[in-house]
């Protein structure tokens, strides 16, 4: 793990990136508990970092590169997140309400104990499978609808 950034040497290790036509990369950077609320933060790569207890709300997190990062308690309330990869991802207890995840690679992501009210999931991709392992989606579609992807027959049939 990297040392850990203040918000200032990190928002400015990001500007400089762009100006410099670079993906800003922030790799394995201890980043915890930093307040980061209404940053720019769209397309930097935080593959691997600690942003465990840090403030993400209302962040601009689109096409960001989150995974296999700890957002452990990370408070995402209002963000934009669409389009972001969060493979692997940690979310425990991460307060993700009112947060946009339209597009959002979620494969492994953990999201034990999360708050994912009132977010925003388009109704393909990931919106899908995350309402899936959710439960959010009904177990039994219309007739019609029965060779559908979301499909999935009633347990009472499964176990006959």
């Amino acid at each position: 793990m990297l040392p850990k950034l203040t918000r200032p040497q990190l928002l400015a290790t990001i500007q400089i990136s762009r100006q410099c036509g670079e993906i800003p990369t922030l790799r394995n950077y201890n980043l915890s508990q930093l307040n980061l609320r209404g940053a720019d933060l769209h397309g930097v790569d935080f593959q691997g970092a600690d942003l465990s207890q840090t403030d993400l709300c209302g962040a601009d997190l689109r096409g960001a590169i989150l995974s296999y990062a700890c957002l452990y308690q990370a408070s995402l309330r209002g963000a934009d997140l669409r389009g972001a990869d969060l493979n692997q991802a940690d979310l425990v207890k991460a307060n993700l309400t009112g947060a946009d995840l339209q597009g959002v690679w979620l494969e492994g992501t953990i999201l034990q104990d999360a708050n994912l009210s009132e977010t925003c999931l388009d109704p393909t991709n990931s919106g899908r499978h995350l309402a899936k392992r959710l439960g959010l989606l009904p177990m039994m579609p219309p007739a019609d609808a029965t060779h559908h992807p979301d499909y999935a027959p009633p347990l009472t049939t499964l176990a006959q």
